[in-house]
C-alpha cells in the first residue's frame, strides 16, 4: 500500500501497474485512510474514486482488442486476423491492462463496463 503526500493520478496508475494494492494521500481525513490499511489488510484493494472517473482514451486498434478480449479472443486468433505478430497484440493489452490500472483481464473486463465501453 502506498501512503503519499501527492495526489497524483499517474502516480497512482503505477503503483497499481507495480503491483500495490492500495493508494491513499496524507491529506485524506484520517479515518479514510485507516479504513483503507483495514481493507488492504483484509486482501481488499483500494485507490481513489476519482481514478474510476476519469476518462480513458483508446485507439482504435485498442478498442478493437478490448472488443475481442471481451468476446473470448485468444491472442493467437487476433494475431492472425490483424496479420501482426502475437507480441504485438500482447503489448497493446499491456496498454489497456495499464490505461485502465489493472492486472488481469477479469478487471479490465470490469473497468470496461463500469466505464460504460461495453
Amino acid at each position: 500500500m502506498i501512503l503519499t503526500m501527492y495526489e497524483d493520478r499517474e502516480l497512482c496508475l503505477l503503483a497499481q501497474h507495480a503491483g500495490a494494492c492500495g493508494f491513499v494521500s496524507k491529506g485524506e481525513d484520517p479515518r479514510a485512510i485507516v479504513e483503507a490499511i483495514r481493507k488492504v489488510i483484509g486482501g481488499g484493494r483500494h485507490f481513489p474514486q476519482s481514478l474510476d472517473k476519469e476518462e480513458v482514451t483508446l485507439s482504435l486498434r485498442e478498442r478493437d482488442l478490448l472488443a475481442h478480449l471481451l468476446a473470448g479472443g485468444r491472442a493467437a486468433d487476433i494475431a492472425r486476423e490483424w496479420q501482426v505478430s502475437q507480441t504485438t497484440v500482447q503489448s497493446y493489452r499491456n496498454r489497456l491492462f495499464q490505461k485502465f490500472g489493472v492486472d488481469n483481464l477479469a478487471d479490465l473486463i470490469k473497468a470496461a463496463v463500469s466505464k460504460g465501453l461495453v
